[in-house]
């Protein structure tokens, strides 16, 4: 009976959501905002403290080039527009539309750096604490009393950027998206335990953070998503699906998706198989083919997490639907500048060096 018992003790554990394998997919997601009749962009340098602007444009050049939604304008086409300053120390917005209209440009990204800072505070104090016991022994009675002090040396990390965007309509000359972004980060360090982060390295992660999300507000872009995956506790094709969960927690999808589709040729009844390829397919935005091979790991076993994942496959099907219609309303739509002038290439001296990703 005991023996019995712990194997559906251990068959139960193994049912625990908690063993679920779990895998990171990359999803599409549409802009926040609607933006239209925009392909070449210029950003400027943010205003600000220097270097923090030529910083800030750096990060969000190298952002808006990875996610390859615009055609990138080197700022050198604007000519000294792009350095005028008013008699406030900020850029002149309207020498800039100007230079930008003149040179073919749809809109120019500029904005401020409110915060780009790094600060560490550092506090020392002392802790006395008195303490008393008694006690018996041989039959004499004893007491003692103590005084102990604890001396502990604080450093406390604080890291924050801040920035503030404005997307600028060169035909119109208005203003048709606007962010403020800030992100900051603390850590402690108590008597010499407890990691800081490096301080140019805390602020550059903080500043591409700000800048992912200007990128999310006027670009379709992905973002990683967290998913389950399904065992398969018995039966012919066991070890496929494992080895399938493995390769997919390792973000090799397609090895993954081979895996499981060896597994259902051994075994045509693994509903694990099929739910796990349908994550496949999810993550190459097949989502018909996701669908199909979920409905029928569902009517072979209706789990929760097959609806839980039914659920989020449609949701993500409505967001990268919406997602391609942003890219086909910009390709289908004329620029809104009638003047266009040739492309010129990115220059190499940008602040943040920029590496395109291949070709899909």
């Amino acid at each position: 009976m005991r023996a019995r018992n712990l194997v559906l003790f251990a068959f139960t554990a193994l049912l625990l959501p908690g063993c679920a394998p779990h895998a990171k997919l990359l999803v599409w997601r549409p802009a926040e905002e609607e933006i239209q009749g925009v392909n070449k962009l210029v950003i400027l340098d943010l205003d600000g403290e220097e270097p923090y602007g030529r910083i800030a444009r750096g990060a969000l050049e190298a952002q808006f080039a990875e996610n390859r939604h615009y055609t990138l304008v080197d700022p050198a086409v604007l000519g000294p527009a792009r350095s005028i300053k008013n008699g406030e120390g900020t850029t002149d917005v309207s020498a800039a539309l100007a230079a930008a209209k003149s040179a073919g440009v749809d809109a120019i990204l500029t904005g401020q750096v409110v915060s780009y800072k790094v600060d560490d505070a550092e506090q020392r104090d002392s802790h006395v604490s008195f303490g008393e016991s008694t006690g018996k022994g041989k039959g004499a009675s004893f007491s003692a009393f103590g005084i102990g002090i604890d001396n502990n040396h604080t450093i406390t990390r604080e890291a924050s950027v801040s920035l503030t965007v404005k997307l600028l309509d060169v035909h119109s000359q208005q203003v048709i998206a606007v962010r403020e972004s800030s992100h900051h980060v603390v850590a402690q360090q108590v008597n010499g335990e407890g990691a800081l982060p490096a301080r140019e390295r805390v602020l550059t992660e903080l500043l591409t953070t700000c800048a992912k999300d200007v990128v999310a507000l006027i670009a379709p872009h992905y973002v990683p998503a967290d998913v389950t995956l399904a065992w398969q506790y018995y039966g012919n094709g066991t070890d496929d699906v494992s080895r399938g969960n493995e390769l997919a927690k390792q973000g090799d999808w397609p090895g993954a998706a081979a895996s499981w589709e060896a597994a259902l040729k051994l075994n045509p009844a693994s509903h694990a198989a099929l739910h796990n390829l349908a994550v496949a397919a999810e993550a190459r935005h097949d989502f018909p083919t996701a669908i199909r091979n979920l409905n029928k790991a569902m009517a072979s076993y209706p789990s929760t997490l097959y609806h839980e994942t039914q659920k989020r496959i449609k949701d993500e099907q409505v967001l990268y639907l919406a997602a391609s219609r942003q890219v086909d309303a910009k390709r289908s739509a004329p620029s809104l500048v009638q003047n266009q002038a040739a492309p010129q290439e990115m220059p190499a001296s940008f602040e943040t060096p920029v590496r395109l990703p291949p070709a899909e």
